[in-house]
């Protein structure tokens, strides 16, 4: 019985000499490691107001540089560990009309228009006073241009409709009054809806003309930015074309269709 309460005893002190681990992340000269409030390790994707990082499940070290993570290859950066899109950021204060509390769509665009994405984008600014933006540009190339964070409400999808197009897709009213996000007093506008949809989605510009096919090295970066958007809100946001949202608009093209069935069925062009 003594023995047995002596050992009770060492175990006590024991564990009182054993360091507490603060949560947060930790760096030493093997890596960084990041805990939780009960000083357990956390692994797998993490999401923080940068973006997104990366710890492994088997060490709980922090990725940096080219990491394959079930069987798909990633880069991170050297200096953050930050998942790396290696996209351009081109944005603009008038790009920004608040903060999405909300996310149901990525919404597919063509900019019916040749050039470069930087330059997409520097039109942008300009045009209607640079209130219209979407938060990334794809060009031909494969090339990217980011114009805001995904959790920015960005004024690309315009009017829906017309029809109830705002309860057909779940969006508007976000604050009760009509006005879904940037517009604050605007009224529908002959049978259209309101701009809600902007508050609920995510808008991806192809650099495209009508009766072009889109290339692969466009279609392989349309794939990693909606695998990051999955990645960065950990679930799957449903894949919508402009047209599908405001039938009036023309784009996407018809050449588009056959990847826009591979999008909304496994989320990849092929």
């Amino acid at each position: 019985m003594v023995k047995r309460l002596l050992l009770i005893i060492a175990a006590f002190f024991s564990w009182l000499q054993t360091p507490v681990i603060e949560p947060g992340e930790h760096c030493d000269e093997d890596g960084c490691k990041l805990y939780d409030e009960e000083g357990e390790p956390v692994t797998g994707w993490v999401k923080t107001e940068d973006g997104l990082v990366y710890y492994d499940p088997e060490t709980g070290l922090k990725c940096f540089g080219t990491a394959v993570i079930d069987g798909t290859s990633f880069d991170f950066s050297e200096d953050s560990g930050l998942l790396d899109l290696h996209a351009v950021w081109i944005s603009a204060d008038s790009f920004i009309h608040g903060h999405k509390e909300v996310q149901k769509y990525i919404m597919i665009h063509d900019t019916e228009g040749s050039g470069a994405p930087a330059d997409v984008a520097e039109w942008m600014k300009v045009s209607r006073q640079g209130a219209v933006a979407s938060h990334f540009i794809i060009g031909r190339d494969g090339s990217l241009v980011q114009c805001g964070h995904l959790d920015d409400i960005l004024h690309h999808a315009g009017w829906g409709g017309p029809g109830n197009f705002d309860e057909i897709f779940g969006t508007g009213n976000n604050d009760g009054l009509g006005n879904g996000d940037d517009l604050v007093g605007t009224e529908p506008l002959y049978g259209y809806t309101s701009y809600g949809m902007n508050s609920y989605s995510i808008g991806i510009e192809l650099v495209h003309i009508g009766g072009q096919d889109y290339p692969e090295a466009q279609l392989e970066t349309l794939d990693r930015v909606i695998r990051y958007i999955d990645l960065y809100y950990g679930f799957e946001a449903q894949i919508i074309r402009h047209r599908d949202w405001r039938p009036s608009n023309s784009d996407t093209d018809i050449n588009f269709e056959p990847y826009f069935e591979n999008y909304t069925d496994h989320r990849r062009h092929n």
